[in-house]
């Protein structure tokens, strides 16, 4: 039987336990681990076991265990979204599952993905799973790409971030390219409406988004009001808008409107998860921990950067670069119609 763990919000230690149950009866194992969201959204966090359970297969009742991802440059990790962690087979019958509910599946044991694959649609579940690893991936990718491997501080990851967008190079495109393919896979995956019962599932991914590196990268880009940036890196914004305008309409509140609390080290999402890891917090001379203005707040800010886009326009010969700059425009306009419509 699945052990099932489940978080105990210690308000003393700013930290959650996450207490496992033994369905046996033996004495409840305590581990810590750092988590940026408030007592109420821990409370209805399922925890580690969506993403790293064992169980029984359907058929013959033999153990299978969720896969672990292994991201490297060797294989691309933004493929196809993680089709091949998505399924879960039976070594002994070869019956595959759902990772997400575990309900029997027709997909072939090596299903790529694609119109025929039924796990994409399977459960909410799956969902939040093909979230995590995404998240997993960039985290990864980030830690390498920008040097610090889990070992360096803010102040380190938001100089690589701020060369990156003054003046790329090779090895900046790399991480940048990872980025834009992360937000899009992201915006394929969120639930846009979740059902009355989904409350669980919406809250579990806003935890995943939080405590990951990427709303700390997001925030960077969204920053900078350098307009020769914008329109050097459109790409990348015109992306960031539209992952914006998704987390606004998948009421991914816990993400967009709390101050951003900056991370000093981290072993990474997927080290949080599987590793049973934590998170150090920035904390100020006081104690208290340092925090940013956050991401909907810098939305409100989005229409000092219209502006001088939109005069941009009538200036620019070059076809491509006006439809860039006009796909940046129409994207900051509906961002900020959005938080008129919705009273954010």
């Amino acid at each position: 039987m699945t052990q099932v763990n489940r978080p105990i919000w210690d308000p003393h230690r700013r930290h959650c336990k996450f207490q496992s149950h033994s369905p046996k009866g033996n004495s409840a194992e305590q581990v810590k681990i750092t988590l940026t969201a408030p007592p109420a959204k821990i409370e209805t966090f399922k925890g580690r076991d969506l993403f790293t359970a064992t169980r029984n297969c359907v058929k013959c009742g033999n153990l299978v265990v969720s896969p672990r991802s292994q991201p490297s440059f060797t294989h691309d990790p933004f493929s196809l979204p993680f089709s091949d962690l998505l399924h879960v087979t039976c070594s002994a019958c070869e019956t595959n599952h759902c990772r997400g509910c575990f309900s029997v599946v027709r997909c072939p044991r090596q299903c790529v993905g694609g119109p025929s694959c039924t796990v994409r649609n399977c459960c909410l579940d799956i969902r939040t799973i093909a979230i995590f690893e995404a998240l997993s991936s960039f985290d990864h990718i980030y830690a390498t790409e920008a040097g610090f491997a889990g070992k360096g501080g803010k102040q380190q990851r938001q100089a690589y971030i701020k060369l990156l967008i003054s003046k790329a190079n090779k090895s900046t495109r790399t991480f940048e390219d990872a980025f834009v393919g992360t937000l899009r896979i992201l915006c394929s995956w969120m639930q846009v409406s979740y059902p009355d019962d989904g409350e669980e599932r919406r809250d579990s991914v806003s935890i995943l988004f939080s405590n990951s590196y990427l709303p700390e990268v997001m925030h960077c880009f969204l920053s900078n009001n350098s307009v020769r940036d914008w329109i050097a890196h459109s790409e990348t914004y015109i992306v960031v808008l539209e992952t914006l305008r998704r987390m606004f309409d998948c009421e991914l509140s816990a993400v967009l409107m709390e101050p951003l609390r900056h991370i000093d080290q981290s072993c990474g999402l997927q080290g949080l998860v599987w590793d049973k890891g934590s998170i150090t917090w920035e904390m100020d001379k006081s104690n208290v921990p340092v925090r940013s203005a956050p991401l909907n707040e810098l939305v409100r800010q989005l229409e000092a950067h219209r502006r001088p886009l939109m005069a941009l326009v009538s200036k620019v010969q070059f076809t491509p670069t006006v439809e860039k700059v006009n796909d940046l425009c129409d994207g900051i306009s509906y961002l900020l119609l959005q938080q008129v419509v919705g009273g954010v």
